[in-house]
């Protein structure tokens, strides 16, 4: 009888490490969930989806330490309120934990007087993640002790009354700058397509939107090229000139956009390893085609055009 209890209680726990197995990519990861977080650098979007903010979202990077049951994280980036206030490449702390799973977890973003939590799910075969706020709170920080994140009270006024934001996070296995290379020459002699894209949905605000090109030569020009609807008024096809700068790091930069006189600038941060993607986002109030609004963008290297 003592045995057959044994038999039975032994293959549960057997059978309980198997599901866990089944779902964490490698024996790695299944004893230590967290190092699925923090064996790479996570280039990140996120943005309000509620129908009221207007311009609430950000763009950016963190890394990630830690080991047992949470980490903590090491953010930078830059934010639009939804507001008209914007805080450009500010850096922030935050906290992690993975799922024993493997299947997600929690990320706290700590800024300011505000945090936002999320859970966020694993995709692309754990290089990616898909991420949907769960508290957002009007305290400093959000505490996470052993059993995982503490809940927080939603505040109404935490930026700009936004509820819910959803976003997305890529992980680079490789970052800094190629040996030798200054980091200008990662961008110049290259040519983008992007898409831009109001951030927010308030009401009698003008919405705005974009697609074009973009061709980077030295020391630091850019030839743009650009469609834009605002609203229903539309520029096609409208070419300007602007300029470029790029972090020491290679992480990221600025772009700025002069379009027809108003110019619009951008940080943009890298996304993939071999410096052809980037995630961009307004860091200015410059009213330009857009209105008084900040955009997310996305633009991916060409060979030519």
């Amino acid at each position: 009888m003592r045995n057959s209890v044994f038999g039975v209680c032994f293959s549960a726990m057997l059978l309980a490490s198997q599901a866990a197995m089944a779902q964490c990519p490698n024996p790695q990861a299944a004893a230590n969930p967290l190092s699925l977080i923090t064996n790479r650098t996570w280039t990140f979007t996120t943005q309000a989806a509620d129908f009221g903010p207007n311009g609430a979202g950000s763009a950016g990077r963190f890394t990630a330490t830690g080991s047992g049951t949470s980490g903590l994280l090491t953010i930078t980036g830059s934010f639009s309120d939804g507001n008209g206030g914007v805080t450009r490449v500010t850096s922030m702390s935050g906290r992690f934990q993975v799922s024993a799973d493997c299947s997600g977890g929690q990320l706290s973003f700590s800024f300011s007087d505000q945090a936002i939590q999320y859970e966020f799910v694993f995709a692309s075969n754990f290089s990616e993640l898909y991420l949907v706020s769960t508290t957002l709170s009007g305290v400093q920080g959000s505490p996470m002790g052993d059993a995982g994140l503490t809940a927080q009270v939603p505040s109404q006024a935490a930026f700009s009354g936004a509820t819910v934001y959803v976003g997305r996070a890529k992980g680079l296995t490789s970052t800094g700058c190629p040996a030798g290379v200054n980091p200008l020459s990662v961008l110049a002699g290259t040519s983008w397509s992007f898409q831009t894209q109001a951030i927010g949905y308030a009401g009698g605000s003008p919405q705005s939107a974009s697609v074009g090109t973009f061709r980077a030569t030295a020391p630091s020009t850019l030839s743009i090229v650009q469609t834009v609807n605002t609203s229903g008024s539309v520029a096609r096809l409208a070419s300007n000139s602007g300029r470029f700068f790029v972090n020491a790091d290679c992480s990221g930069g600025d772009l700025l956009f002069n379009l027809g006189g108003n110019p619009s600038q951008f940080s943009f941060f890298f996304s993939d390893n071999s410096f052809s993607e980037m995630v961009m986002i307004t860091d200015n109030t410059s009213s330009g085609f857009y209105g008084p609004q900040f955009l997310l963008g996305i633009a991916k290297r060409q060979l030519s055009f």
